[in-house]
């Protein structure tokens, strides 16, 4: 077979597209492979930033429960009931542990690369998505566990007491026949009692445990104008090391702090109130 000069001409030109062509697909992918490498990679970038934000609200949050920890059990699914329990650990100087802290979290964000904002006011709160909240004094004088849009719903309150030092003795509310169930459990280094009857949850109901200075006062009823509320107040000096109140709410799940935080770490940023 004999080729003319044209069709030479004609099947080098042939080739050379077919190579141009080959090398744009070859260089559109390397393209495309690289914008997907990027892509990952800027991706990977992002979850870490929101995995390292993630870390440090939880860290921050597990800090304030060892304050003042909210913790809940489904008790009946169809009802929405939760068993809430509330813990408060009265022996911590939370005014000076508030004020160290924020100072603290300055120097974390320095080491963690993180950039944090951190307030607080008195008191202490953690809030419910039904309307309870928990407010705790930061001397240590005051906790009320009531309702912040009316009456709380609860049938029954356990509350648990631990103190440092001997009572002289107490005075019980009036029991009544019904109304609000309330437990109460005490100790010290040298006392235990427990006490239980039904309260009227419409009025202000005083339980008074004496000490040789000074006295801490069980309120349940009426509590800083909220109906079937529970409280306690205390003297100073100190007498108490923990309280802890129990009681089954509909919809109680705790779901923040009063303290504010806005943290900003490379591109993810936080700003709310702190988890409980």
């Amino acid at each position: 077979m004999t080729l003319h000069k044209n069709d030479l001409v004609w099947k080098g030109y042939i080739l050379s597209v077919s190579a141009l062509l080959l090398f744009s697909v070859i260089i559109g992918f390397a393209r495309e492979t690289e914008s997907m490498k990027q892509q990952m990679k800027s991706s990977y970038h992002n979850a870490v930033q929101v995995s390292k934000l993630n870390y440090i609200v939880n860290d921050i949050s597990a800090d304030m429960q060892s304050l003042v920890f909210a913790d809940y059990v489904m008790q009946n699914y169809s009802s929405d009931a939760y068993l809430v329990s509330i813990t408060d650990s009265m022996s911590v100087n939370k005014t000076s542990f508030m004020s160290n802290y924020a100072s603290f979290l300055q120097g974390y964000g320095n080491v963690t690369g993180a950039n944090i904002s951190f307030s607080y006011s008195d008191p202490l709160v953690v809030n419910f998505n039904n309307g309870m909240m928990y407010s705790s004094k930061l001397d240590g004088t005051s906790v009320i566990f009531k309702n912040s849009t009316g009456a709380s719903t609860a049938a029954t309150y356990n509350i648990s007491i631990s103190a440092n030092a001997a009572y002289t003795g107490y005075t019980a509310w009036s029991w009544v026949a019904s109304g609000t169930y309330i437990n109460v459990f005490y100790n010290d280094p040298s006392n235990t009692f427990n006490s239980s009857g039904y309260i009227n949850s419409s009025v202000l109901n005083q339980f008074v445990i004496n000490y040789s200075s000074g006295n801490v006062n069980i309120l349940a009823g009426i509590v800083d104008g909220a109906g079937n509320s529970i409280g306690v107040n205390q003297t100073l000096p100190s007498h108490l090391t923990s309280v802890r109140i129990n009681s089954t709410q509909q919809g109680a799940l705790p779901i923040s702090y009063n303290t504010g935080l806005n943290i900003s770490y490379l591109n993810a940023n936080y700003s709310s109130n702190l988890p409980a």
